[in-house]
This record gives C-alpha cells, sequence and structure tokens, in this order.
C-alpha cells in the first residue's frame, strides 16, 4: 500500500473535513514530516505501519484527541509533550503570554529583572512559553498533581530551562506563600460541576477532570488563590487568568470582593468572548 492509498483509506473512515488530522496522524507513524507526505504519494507503507495508521484513526473516530495519539501540541510556536496526564494546551491560553510579553516590553523595570509564578502549570507550556521569551525572568510552575509535574518536566527538560523554571508540587500557592511575584499567571480548572459545563464530550471523556473542574460553578480554585494572595500579598504587580465565556460577572464580583479598590480588565479572545482577568496591584 502506498501514502497515498493508506491517506484514502483514512478518508473513508473520518471524511474530508479532517485531512489535516489524517496526514498528522500518518506522518506520525512514517516519523516524517506532512511535507514529505505530498512529495512521495507512492511510497510503500508496510504492514506494520498501516496497521498502527488504521488503530490511530480508529481512535480518533471514536473520540480521542490528535494530541494524544502523537504526544505532542503546538502551543506559541513550540511542540510539547502532552498525554493524558495533563490538559491538553489551548490556542487561546497564548493570548495570556501575549500579555505578559506586553507588560514586561512596556517596562523598563522588567526587563532587567522579573519573576513570576504559573499556577496550575500542567504540561508546563506558560511556564516553558515564558523562559523562551524572558531569558532573565525567574520563574516557578506549580501543581497540585505529581503526573502533572512529570509531563512539564520532560517539556522543561526539552527546551533546556531545567535551570530557569523551578517546579514546586503545591496546591495554589500553599508551597510558596512567603514569596512574592512580579506576576501571577494562573489556568486553572473552571468548568463548572453544576453551572457553567460547557464542554464537548470529547474533553469529557479523554482530558483529566481533575484539570477541568472548578467545583459547583468552575470558579473555586480562583476564589481559593484569590484569597490566598490577599492574606500572603504574594502579587507585586499584576495577577493574570482565564476564565470561562459565563464567567465574567461572577469573576467581576470576586475581583471587588477580594482586591477592592484594584483596576481590573475582562479582556475577550480572539472569537470575542470574555475569556481573561487582569488585576493590576500596581499602575
Amino acid at each position: 500500500m502506498t501514502i497515498q492509498e493508506a491517506l484514502q483509506k483514512g478518508l473513508q473512515v473520518l471524511g474530508k473535513d479532517q485531512i489535516l488530522e489524517i496526514e498528522v496522524l500518518l506522518s506520525y507513524v512514517l516519523e516524517k514530516d506532512r511535507e514529505y507526505l505530498f512529495g512521495h504519494k507512492e511510497q510503500e507503507v508496510n504492514d506494520n505501519e498501516f496497521n498502527k495508521f488504521k488503530t490511530l484513526i480508529k481512535r480518533h473516530h471514536n473520540g480521542e484527541p490528535i494530541a494524544y495519539l502523537t504526544y505532542e501540541k503546538e502551543f506559541f510556536g513550540m511542540k510539547l509533550y502532552v498525554d493524558k496526564r495533563v490538559l491538553i494546551p489551548r490556542p487561546e491560553t497564548e493570548m495570556l503570554v501575549e500579555k505578559i510579553i506586553e507588560f514586561v516590553k512596556n517596562s523598563k523595570k522588567y526587563k532587567k529583572e522579573l519573576s513570576i509564578i504559573d499556577v496550575g502549570t500542567g504540561s508546563g507550556n506558560i511556564a516553558v512559553a515564558l523562559a523562551k521569551q524572558f531569558s532573565h525572568a525567574d520563574i516557578t510552575a506549580t501543581d497540585i498533581s505529581l503526573k502533572a509535574l512529570e509531563v512539564a518536566r520532560k517539556n522543561i527538560k526539552k527546551y533546556g530551562f531545567e535551570k530557569k523554571i523551578r517546579l514546586i508540587k503545591s496546591n495554589l500557592l500553599e508551597k510558596v506563600k512567603d514569596k512574592k511575584f512580579d506576576m501571577i499567571v494562573a489556568n486553572l480548572p473552571y468548568i463548572g460541576i453544576e453551572k457553567n459545563n460547557f464542554v464537548s464530550r470529547e474533553t469529557l471523556e479523554f482530558e483529566p477532570h481533575k484539570a477541568l473542574f472548578g467545583g459547583n460553578d468552575g470558579l473555586f480554585l480562583y476564589e481559593k488563590l484569590f484569597e490566598f494572595i490577599k492574606k500572603y500579598e504574594n502579587c507585586n504587580v499584576y495577577l493574570l487568568g482565564e476564565i470561562g465565556f459565563m464567567h465574567r460577572e461572577k469573576m467581576e464580583e470576586l475581583i471587588k470582593e477580594y482586591f477592592f479598590g484594584l483596576k481590573f480588565e475582562i479582556i475577550q479572545d480572539l472569537a470575542g468572548l470574555d475569556r481573561y482577568f487582569i488585576v493590576h496591584f500596581k499602575s
């Protein structure tokens, strides 16, 4: 069987609207990039390769995400290792990184010295992206899950950031409550168990629930984080986070409750949905 014939077999199962996914899976099996497929359509695919490809096609047809099948997800121009121990990084989260970059570029102070903590790091995607951007940054990344930290460590090692990123097993800021950070960034679980439960079947079936659900309305962990920050005054300048598109009103109430008088913003993503909050501890 040729590469062209294998692609056709994939199309019969997944359909033309998933041609990209089909090409990604065959590229993964053959250990070649997608461009290779286009120039070598008559190359033979052996039985072992085709059987592996066929299995992956079936798993994806049943809802399993491509990232878990290929153990890779692109985030902020980097190819990160992912598996079922962590949530798959979303493109929307890249805007959190972009906001931090914007703040640093607009401040002379933070071009020389910068401390950041990534709370609930998961795969380490935010921490690694920031380490790549800022050679001078002191970055801490926490997660309550040892399994997630194992994945984050793989990505930190892949990009050679072992000396730039400090990994800590911690429930939010519990293990670093005596430290202060210029910026605190958090992409905590924000799917509600009872309210704001907007999640696809595929996500619900395959991604870790601990990384998805944040209490009844999805904001339980953010409220706990705010309690930590208010009590221990960990944040010097900016607190940034990602939320669900139905959370604006409740998030505004929480920010006013815990950080009364401070300037804050709710920012929309590229789809026009409320997605991020920023609290300014210093103007």
